[in-house]
């Protein structure tokens, strides 16, 4: 049997497939399947598009703590840096008076002018 295909001229109105024999259950079936289909991909596209909008609202949720977390470290590491810079001052305040106390040993408990 040869088959040939052709553009669509307009000649008729309405479109209708006949089929007879043994290939009519077939057709019925594969028509079932095709409609089944079509319904399981419009289903699966709203479930993809909600799963994706989920996604979404997780990920911006997740940024904003994200951004929280990055605020607390900025000031943890402000609070640490100022930590560091008191305890300098003090060793060289430390150093500054041991020196001055082994200048006063030395001097036998004389005070140096200007100390």
């Amino acid at each position: 049997m040869l088959i040939s295909f052709e553009d669509a001229s307009g000649e008729f109105i309405v479109f209708k497939k006949v089929i007879s024999g043994t290939m009519y259950e077939v057709a019925e079936r594969l028509d079932d399947a095709a409609e089944v289909l079509g319904r399981l991909t419009g289903v699966v596209m709203g479930v993809n598009k909600e799963t994706i909008g989920t996604i979404e609202r997780g990920n911006k949720m997740l940024a904003g703590k994200q951004d929280v977390m990055l605020e607390k470290q900025d000031t943890t590491i402000a609070v640490i840096k100022n930590g560091v810079d008191e305890m300098r001052e003090f060793r060289t305040e430390t150093q500054q008076n041991f020196t001055n106390l082994d200048i006063y040993i030395i001097m036998g408990g004389k005070k140096k002018k200007g100390v």
